[in-house]
């Protein structure tokens, strides 16, 4: 995408939810970090399934997002390879810390629905971060898992009901 300013990306900060916890200051600090925002177009991939090269976090700022799941065919290695649709994301939505906190390849593929902009905040900056946003960021992280691992726990009781 076209150079952003850090007053710029802190503006964006400010319209996703993941970031209400950080005051300006901190805003600015990590917005004067190795973070970048990149524009996709529809159908592009963000992240891919099984990647190991990207640990990255993703916070989508706008569009949309669809997170699928490869699923290959048991006993038949010529088969086609199918995707299954686990879930479409709106702008403010956090996508990537299963790789960023476990350090494991990707297990899904995220593809961009028309087009999306997102902020990719590299591992390194996460990792070098002041210890006080560091922790506030952590437990964003550690609150959107346990959402998800709740929501995933509600869909399977529906379905075996």
């Amino acid at each position: 995408m076209d150079s952003i300013t850090e007053e710029q990306i802190v503006e964006l900060f400010n319209n996703v939810t993941f970031f209400d916890g950080l005051n300006l200051m901190e805003k600015q600090y990590l917005a004067s970090g190795d973070c970048s925002v990149l524009r996709f177009n529809d159908g592009d991939s963000i992240i891919r399934q099984g990647d190991w090269e990207d640990c990255s976090l993703y916070i989508l700022l706008k569009g949309g997002v669809r997170v699928t799941k490869s699923k290959i065919p048991e006993g038949d290695d010529k088969a086609p390879i199918s995707e299954i649709l686990l879930n479409r994301l709106d702008p403010g939505s956090v996508f990537g810390e299963i790789a960023l906190v476990s350090h494991r390849s990707r297990t899904t593929s995220v593809y961009a629905e028309g087009l999306a902009i997102v902020l990719r905040l590299e591992v390194g900056l996460l990792e070098a971060l002041d210890p006080v946003v560091s922790g506030k960021i952590k437990s964003k992280l550690l609150e959107l898992v346990i959402s998800r691992l709740d929501s995933m726990n509600e869909h399977l009781l529906k379905l075996v009901r």
